[in-house]
């Protein structure tokens, strides 16, 4: 008998899946809305909150047209305001990527502006009131308040070399062992010239050429 013969039906390759779109990284649960807020405010680089203090405001620094110190006395809409706006200054990065960003802010009464800085002068509250938050664009910046303290009408920034180790390491040490009168410092906080810090400066009373009461923090957390 003759073989019947079964034709290799060869089944053809299944053509390979669509790739799909790269996704858009996701960005944090940030509770500013940058759009808007930089549509009203131009100027406007970051928000700064501290949950259960008053402190919750927008931070402010000028651009190339404006003055360095422009936000000392002008609310964010660039209006002439006594009780100013919370800013940052020139000399720093408004990424808040910078060794140390300093935060200006009056010591208004009723705690408004950075007057709620006061509040941290007192041990108990101090103890109490851990953490600081900046929101820039993408980021939300956790940051661990460790010391408060007086400080002298001279600059921050001039007065330690940020951009060296030493002088990164020497402003760690005044923060751990400030020698005023008003201080409080966080135990078992173990700073490294490598971390970042965001430092909040006021004014100790009404008149700004007295001593500045600073609020130092310390980066543990970047949300990205």
């Amino acid at each position: 008998p003759t073989e019947e013969f079964t034709p290799t039906i060869t089944e053809p390759e299944a053509p390979p899946p669509p790739e799909e779109p790269e996704k858009e990284p996701e960005l944090p649960d940030n509770p500013v809305d940058f759009a808007a807020l930089q549509a009203e405010f131009p100027e406007a680089v970051a928000w700064i909150r501290i949950p259960d203090v008053g402190i919750d405001y927008a931070v402010m620094q000028s651009g190339e047209d404006t003055p360095e110190d422009y936000y000392l006395d002008r609310n964010e809409s660039g209006k002439k305001d006594r009780n100013g706006s919370i800013y940052m200054q020139k000399y720093n990065l408004a990424d808040f990527s910078d060794p140390n960003t300093i935060l200006y802010g009056h010591n208004m009464r009723g705690y408004k502006m950075f007057g709620a800085v006061h509040k941290f002068k007192k041990a108990d509250f101090f103890k109490e009131n851990e953490y600081l938050y900046i929101y820039i664009p993408g980021h939300v910046l956790k940051y661990q308040i460790y010391s408060v303290f007086t400080f002298g009408t001279s600059h921050l920034l001039w007065t330690y070399d940020f951009t060296t180790e030493e002088g990164r390491q020497d402003f760690i040490n005044k923060t751990l062992k400030p020698r005023t009168s008003v201080k409080q410092v966080r135990e078992g906080v173990t700073p490294t010239p490598d971390d970042k810090f965001v430092t909040l400066s006021t004014c100790m009373d009404a008149s700004a050429n007295t001593n500045r009461l600073l609020l130092v923090a310390m980066l543990v957390e970047d949300i990205a």
